[in-house]
């Protein structure tokens, strides 16, 4: 927790990306967030940048409001889900193409929405934290069916 707080006062909301080491980012987005590696690993320099200021303005602002030993649960885990949604993407064993996931936070639930939309927008599996959600894209990915094959000379005519 300290880690993030000291992040914390490091971040500067002018701070722009021709201006930033990419080291700087990095440490400062994993300190704020810490998600987990493959998730973060999809983000681009000006998602991630964008992310830190957000995240920082509302961390700021519960740390006013609370102070630092009266936040509810970690920096990080109040970061996460000031960002709302996440969207990363999966091999699977039966598709050619990677399978793209979604978690969401939902704050009436108190959990994480995690969807697959490119297979059934209507699945929605409820899991306790990011780490989890990835987990179980993973096994949801390889338990997709198999795409259907087009055969170019079929022309469904006999």
């Amino acid at each position: 927790m300290s880690d993030a707080l000291e992040i914390l006062n490091e971040v500067k909301t002018t701070a722009d990306l021709r201006n930033l080491h990419p080291l700087r980012l990095h440490r400062w987005h994993r300190a704020l967030l810490d998600l987990p590696d493959p998730v973060y690993m999809q983000y681009g320099c000006s998602k991630l940048l964008e992310q830190v200021h957000q995240v920082s303005a509302a961390l700021r602002a519960m740390i006013d409001l609370l102070g630092a030993e009266g936040l509810p649960v970690a920096p990080q885990e109040l970061a996460q889900r000031t960002i709302q949604t996440f969207r990363w993407y999966v091999p699977s064993d039966h598709r050619a193409e990677l399978v793209e996931f979604q978690a969401s936070w939902d704050k009436e639930a108190s959990s994480w929405k995690l969807t697959c939309p490119v297979e059934d927008s209507h699945t929605i599996k409820s899991v306790p934290g990011l780490a989890v959600a990835f987990e179980k894209s993973q096994a949801w990915a390889n338990e997709l069916t198999p795409e259907e094959e087009f055969d170019e000379d079929d022309e469904g005519v006999e």
